[in-house]
């Protein structure tokens, strides 16, 4: 279950930047280690992910693609709980519906699902268990999100991309594959200038994409070699897009 919010105010706590981790196991280490460090501090633990957070399009490219592919498929779900929070209020409610036995959470996978006319009949694989358990319940409410690590295959326009060669999903199923610049990678390797990824669909290379400060730093980023790119454009005598040359 997602962790909530701190209670009081705070700064971010920890350097993962300038020594950065090597591995999976060196990161995961050095979170812990940093969590003890504030915890002696009687600071929240919300610091130190907030740092990781802020500090991780530094480290993350530098770590080998095993290294993040280890931290994709084994740490994510840890990483999604502490990372996406949930409000004190909201925990305190779950606390009291659990200890009055009305709220239950289990991590199982659902293997099929079946709507009736009064019913919905769910057959669950909890983890660690071969056998399904069925389930009747009243309501299903999908809460996963967007599946990012199939938008290439299921989102037309990205798909009409991919298939002309421009673009390529990325080998850690997060997104797009893209440059330190933004620039999509084709099908045979090469940067595309005149294409490029924003949003948390860069993630595989820039590591976090997902919070309001990312996203608008990055945001930034892209528009200022967009601006290059027409300003270019205007020096070496090229005409500019009709609703470009409107903006400027």
């Amino acid at each position: 279950l997602s962790r909530p919010h701190a209670t009081a105010p705070y700064q971010p706590f920890g350097q993962f930047d300038q020594s950065a981790p090597y591995s999976a196991l060196d990161l995961l280490r050095k979170i812990r280690t940093t969590i003890r460090e504030v915890d002696a501090l009687d600071l929240p633990w919300q610091a130190v992910i907030d740092q990781v957070r802020a500090q991780a399009s530094a480290f993350w490219p530098k770590l080998p693609e095993t290294e993040r592919r280890k931290i994709v498929q084994h740490l994510r779900p840890y990483w999604d709980v502490h990372r996406f929070r949930i409000a004190p209020q909201v925990q305190r409610v779950i606390a009291r519906r659990r200890s009055e036995g009305t709220f239950t959470s289990r991590a199982a996978s659902v293997a099929a699902a079946e709507a009736n006319a009064d019913h919905i009949l769910l057959q669950l694989r909890t983890r660690g268990k071969r056998a399904l358990e069925e389930h009747r319940t009243d309501y299903v409410i999908v809460t996963t999100g967007p599946a990012h690590s199939r938008a290439v295959e299921v989102e037309p326009h990205l798909n009409s991309l991919a298939s002309a060669g421009w673009i390529r999903a990325d080998g850690l199923g997060l997104g797009i594959f893209c440059d330190r610049q933004g620039r999509a990678i084709s099908r045979e390797g090469q940067a595309v200038s005149s294409l490029l990824i924003a949003g948390p669909l860069a993630r595989a290379t820039f590591g976090e994409l997902m919070g309001l400060p990312q996203v608008t730093s990055y945001a930034q980023e892209i528009a200022n070699q967009v601006i290059q790119e027409l300003d270019g454009m205007r020096i070496v005598g090229q005409p500019l897009p009709e609703q470009f040359a409107k903006a400027r």
